[in-house]
């Protein structure tokens, strides 16, 4: 089944994670040390959001971290590199920050056979990728160039990647202190692989919010980068924190696991939940001859349906290089061609229009209500049915 299935990756990317960041910290700091920077890389609210979908996010994540473990190996860590591109492709960092650390130290030989080595694993996975797809995955990929991504996002990129951070309560305090303690000594920073580490994500973390639409999940990478460092430094430091840690730990998850199951549409339990009321609420007849539009991808995957598409993002990537799709969405919506229509946010909310808009095109909401009625439904959510003719 979809759903146990992606729950059970996910679940394994946690796992991996968890078994990635210890091992890395082992190389800094003792077993407790090391088993509550384990820990606490679980404690981000993008992080537990991340071990209830059906996303690469973890993943990517958790294949750079088992990655490092490894170091300085280089063709193993070149291998898991390349894993994470094939799960996430933003996921470069980890190379960036041992190639930064090699060159550093003077160790010209590794870092050109890690760039090497990781550059073809790259070309590996995009090239079986487009097999694949039959070059569809290429096309994808370049349509997230598209032309809101242009020289004025990109100066304004730190300052939405600062507002973003701001908003997660576990991860800002932790970023703000790690930024400190490298700064403090920045001579040593720069030969130092944890702090490297943080800086490269950091940098690939800022321009990929440079690309309008980027949310929360692309976080994850930099809060178990800060945790990392924090935990190698306090190692450094001789000072006994273990009880400390072990404590801020159990805090930090207790603190987001409440907030992050907030989240409910996209948990397997109430996807299943959701789609059982939509079942109920739309007539059978629209149910059964209509597909169900969906901005979450799994609603329509288990009522046996192929997804109109993966989520909005990509829609909105793919529309500014396609724009036929725009216009083949709107004569759908226009002939009632769904059976319903579920949005993972409020559209009546303030800014629910105006997002609803920028991802599916100008227009969307008023041809939406125009052909479609909304029926009552909880604040986090909107899910729409055709007008009666």
């Amino acid at each position: 089944p979809p759903i146990a299935a992606g729950f059970a990756v996910s679940l394994a990317a946690g796992a991996l994670l968890c078994v990635g960041v210890y091992f890395f910290l082992r190389q800094y700091a003792g077993g407790a040390l090391s088993l509550s920077g384990a820990l606490l890389s679980l404690g981000a609210i993008p992080v537990q959001h991340a071990l209830v979908t059906t996303r690469g996010d973890l993943l990517g994540t958790a294949f750079t971290f088992a990655g490092l473990a490894l170091f300085p190996r280089v063709l193993p860590m070149a291998a898991f590199f390349a894993l994470a591109f094939s799960a996430k492709i933003t996921a470069v960092y980890g190379m960036l920050a041992v190639t930064a650390f090699f060159l550093a130290a003077r160790r010209w030989r590794e870092a050109a056979q890690l760039a090497a080595a990781t550059a073809a694993g790259y070309a590996l996975v995009i090239l079986v990728s487009a097999y694949l797809s039959d070059g569809r995955i290429l096309e994808g990929l370049f349509s997230f160039g598209y032309k809101e991504f242009d020289s004025a996002v990109l100066l304004a990129s730190p300052m939405l990647t600062y507002k973003m951070i701001r908003q997660d309560a576990t991860l800002a305090p932790l970023l703000v202190l790690a930024v400190a303690v490298s700064l403090v000594s920045l001579r040593d920073s720069l030969r130092e692989l944890t702090s490297l580490l943080l800086a490269c994500t950091l940098l690939v973390t800022v321009v990929i919010f440079a690309m309008p639409g980027t949310d929360y999940n692309h976080l994850i990478d930099l809060y178990v980068a800060t945790v990392v460092l924090l935990i190698a430094h306090l190692a450094a430091s001789r000072i006994e924190l273990r009880h400390g840690v072990a404590f801020l730990t159990l805090m930090a998850l207790l603190a987001t696991t409440e907030m992050a199951w907030h989240f409910k549409l996209w948990t397997p339990t109430d996807q299943k939940s959701l789609l059982q009321h939509l079942e109920r609420t739309v007539s059978p007849s629209i149910a059964k001859d209509r597909p169900l539009l969906s901005t979450n991808p799994m609603l329509p995957v288990m009522r046996g349906e192929l997804p109109f598409m993966a989520d909005p993002f990509s829609f909105a990537a793919l529309r500014h290089a396609y724009p036929d799709l725009e216009i083949d969405l709107h004569r759908r919506l226009a002939g009632r061609q769904f059976g319903a229509i579920v949005l993972h946010w409020n559209v009546s909310l303030p800014g629910g229009r105006a997002k609803a808009d920028a991802w599916f095109g100008e227009g969307f909401t008023d041809t939406l209500y125009r052909h479609y009625e909304p029926i009552p439904e909880p604040s986090d959510h909107s899910v729409f049915v055709p007008r009666r003719r």
